[in-house]
């Protein structure tokens, strides 16, 4: 090769050369620009959805968690910085598409491993269960995590029957053997069918409520998630014609 054209070559590797370098530094202005010339950080986020019950290492495994940046003011203080943290972890609820990786969305099998007591149940309460029929239980209309008040039907010392709610915003946490959802569930809660009604209640009330299944007549009346209790005096059976109002609500 004559000296001119190894000359004429090495001209062009090195415009060639220039020219990458300065397209880099253009794009990575850009990209500067874009977010206002930040700081960017080195985060982890979720590429796809990661099912509940998914390990750390088959998560990382499948690509389903990929390292990417973002700027610095927006970096979580909880966000996950070394993905050995979440080796031998599962995911205690679905992680969806999108957000970085934070701490405690990978768990000890330990505490991802729950029961229908941990996460029903508060402290300080009980479950029971009572058989309410379909026209008692709102036409099926009631789903697990619904708030119900509970009114049965009684009798005074004289004989003579009345109507009372006796408990308000009970929630009810099954119907059959389909629990309230847990939070971060998207899937929607559905009554089962059957009349088998659980609740979640101070033990005190958990006896009155057996008590009046067994002995009374228990109807369900479904209220909203912000429904305030009020007190509600009860309606003797002499008493159903003498109703305050034309209507059962204000008129408008």
């Amino acid at each position: 090769m004559s000296a001119r054209r190894t000359l004429i070559l090495i001209v062009a590797l090195a415009i060639g050369v220039v020219a990458a370098v300065s397209a880099v530094l253009y794009l990575n202005s850009v990209q500067s620009r874009a977010n206002g010339n930040a700081r960017l950080v080195r985060v982890y986020k979720v590429s796809a959805t990661i099912p509940k019950g998914t390990t750390g290492d088959a998560a990382i495994g499948h690509n389903l968690i990929v390292a990417s940046s973002i700027p610095a003011k927006f970096f979580p203080q909880s966000a996950v910085t070394d993905l050995n943290e979440i080796k031998g972890k599962v995911a205690p609820l679905d992680l969806a598409a999108g957000q970085i990786l934070v701490d405690n969305q990978f768990v000890e099998r330990s505490v991802a491993t729950t029961s229908f007591s941990t996460t029903n149940v508060p402290s300080g309460q009980v479950a029971i269960t009572v058989s309410i029929d379909q026209v008692r239980g709102v036409a099926g209309l009631v789903v697990p995590g619904d708030k119900v008040d509970l009114m049965g039907s009684f009798q005074n010392p004289s004989g003579a029957s009345y109507e009372h709610f006796f408990y308000q915003n009970v929630q009810v946490v099954a119907i059959g053997a389909s629990a309230a959802p847990t939070a971060g569930t998207t899937t929607p809660a559905v009554n089962p069918g059957g009349g088998l009604f659980t609740f979640a209640v101070p033990p005190d009330a958990a006896e009155r409520i057996v008590l009046a299944s067994a002995k009374n007549s228990i109807y369900l009346a479904l209220v909203p998630p912000d429904n305030a209790p009020t007190a509600i005096a009860p309606v003797q059976d002499n008493e159903v014609d003498q109703a305050p109002g034309l209507t059962p609500y204000p008129a408008g």
